[in-house]
Formats: structure tokens, sequence, C-alpha cells
């Protein structure tokens, strides 16, 4: 707690909802780069086909005579070759094949996604913690007998922030979804044992 700078039930919530922008935030970070690895990789085998189609591509456009004839008997490699550099621009920006220059990005991309992950695991590692305080804080509430609904009327006439009062009441609201679900977990559970002694 004293790590965190918690000290209320608020902090503690406002914590979660800062780790759970950051966790956001890397995934799509993650994501980005992920497809973009995707996209240089599209451009390694659109070169691949451009290499294919290159000599009857070439072919096509010098010639002069018979031109409609010759695109017909080869039209699936010329049209492989127009969509192949089609690709690679819309990707790169360009329709030249740069294969070292795609080899780096990935390769920087690879190590940032690396870094992110790193990231991302010590944002769950705190997230962790936080469900431990969480816990041990409604041990403690349900010990002292302290009602949640109490606290947020408590604030609401100190004239706390509204937004430490929105805290505490989506704390709340989290204190009950997780005892529903429990609940309900429950009452599966005996259903389920219910339904097999029947069975037997």
């Amino acid at each position: 707690l004293k790590d965190n700078h918690l000290q209320t039930i608020a902090d503690l919530q406002e914590k979660v909802f800062e780790l759970a922008k950051q966790s956001k935030k890397i995934s799509e970070d993650i994501q980005s780069k992920t497809q973009r690895i995707k996209e240089l990789n599209r451009c390694f085998i659109c070169a691949d086909i451009i290499k294919e189609n290159k000599a009857v591509y070439q072919e096509y456009k010098d010639k002069t005579f018979l031109k409609d004839k010759f695109y017909n008997s080869h039209k699936d490699e010329i049209e492989n070759y127009k969509k192949a550099r089609k690709t690679i621009e819309k990707f790169t920006g360009t329709s030249a094949i740069k294969s070292s220059d795609w080899q780096k990005e990935i390769s920087s991309l690879e190590k940032e996604i690396q870094d992110l992950t790193e990231d991302k695991a010590k944002v769950q590692d705190e997230f962790k913690q936080i469900d431990h305080i969480k816990y041990a804080v409604k041990i403690v509430n349900d010990e002292y007998g302290i009602d949640l609904s109490i606290e947020i009327d408590k604030a609401i006439k100190r004239g706390d922030k509204p937004s430490v009062i929105a805290q505490l009441k989506k704390f709340q609201e989290q204190e009950e979804r997780k005892e529903q679900y429990k609940q309900k977990a429950k009452e599966k559970a005996k259903e389920n044992y219910k339904n097999k002694g029947e069975e037997r």
C-alpha cells in the first residue's frame, strides 16, 4: 500500500482504473505492432510473386504487337504482378522492394513487442496485488461491520470530490458483482451435484 501511496478505498479503486488503462494501451500497442509485422511479411510474399512474374510482365509491357493476345494468354501472371506491386505500395508507401528495410523494421517491432509484453506482465502482477488488498479490505469491512453505502454517504456529506465518491461506488458495485457471481456458482454446483445424485 505504501509503495503505491494508497490510503483509502477510493485510492485503491483509482489505482485499479489506472492499471486497466495501462493494460488496455499496452494490448493495443502490441496488436498494432503485430499487425504491422504481418503487413511486412506480406510484402516479402509479394516480392517473391513479383520476381516469379517479372519476366512475363516486362515482356507484356514491351510488346507493341499482339499485346492483347499476349495479355489474355498470361493474364494470371500479369495481374498477380500488378497486385503484388500495389500491395507493397499500400503497406510501405512505395512499390519498390526494400527487403533489408522491412527486415530491420520487423526486428525492431519484435523487440518492442517483447518489451511491451514484459510491461504487461508487470501490470498483471500489480493487478494481483491490488486484488489481494481488495480481498483484505472486504474481510476487514465484514469483520468490523463497515457498510460501504454508509461510507459513500459520509464522503458525500464531507464534500469529497465526485471522483472519490464515484470510485467508492465502483468498488461497492464490483464487490456486489463478485458476491452475486459466487452465489450463482454455488447454486450451479449444488444443482450439478443434485443432478448427478438423481442420475445414480
